[in-house]
Order: structure tokens, then sequence, then C-alpha cells
């Protein structure tokens, strides 16, 4: 992959209009749909958010938003503990496959 280009919009908005945006739909009982497109947000990145923001970020008793917008993506220490695991299971069992990896990266991020 020589240039990379970007292919969908997803965590581009930033956190304070989905948050005004969720407020729309929880406390005004407007429609995901519409909100989104008047904030012009894409849907599934709405729902998703309106999905997982708690009840005090909309009230706005939260100092900080702590509902993650966009890929999760682990800590340096999570980084860490996984790559000496990996180097662990490794030894243990010949070799891993990149597919085992990806499936313990992706136990580690749920």
């Amino acid at each position: 992959m020589r240039n990379y280009k970007r292919t969908s919009q997803r965590a581009a908005t930033p956190p304070h209009i989905m948050l005004r945006a969720a407020r729309e739909v929880k406390l005004n009982q407007k429609s995901i749909r519409g909100t989104a497109k008047d904030f012009d947000i894409p849907e599934a990145s709405l729902r998703r958010f309106c999905r997982n923001v708690t009840d005090e970020e909309i009230q706005g008793q939260a100092e900080n938003l702590k509902t993650e917008i966009g890929y999760k993506s682990p800590s340096n220490e999570q980084e860490k503990l996984l790559e000496e695991y990996i180097l662990q299971a490794a030894d243990i069992y010949n070799g891993l496959s990149p597919r085992e990896i990806r499936a313990f990266e992706y136990c580690l991020e749920s």
C-alpha cells in the first residue's frame, strides 16, 4: 500500500458534536436518522455512540467524555503484555499462525 487513502469517515466527527447529537436524540426524542442528517454525521456512528454513551454524559454531569469514538487500540501496557504472551506461547507451541495472533489480539481488545 503505497499511498493510503481513507475510505470511511468513521471517527472523523469531533466528540462534542457527537455528544450534542446524542443529547438531541436522548433528551428531545428526535430520530437518530434525522439527527444524523442534521449534524452531517454517519447514521451508524451516531447509533453506536448513542448506544454507548452514559446518562451522566447526556445530562452534562460528567467532567470528561469517557465514551470512545472510533476504533479502539490497545494501550502500550496491553501491547507489551500481548507481546510477552505471544512469545511465550510461540515457544510452547512451536510458533503461532498469524490468524491465532489476531485472535489473541481480538480477545485482548474485547
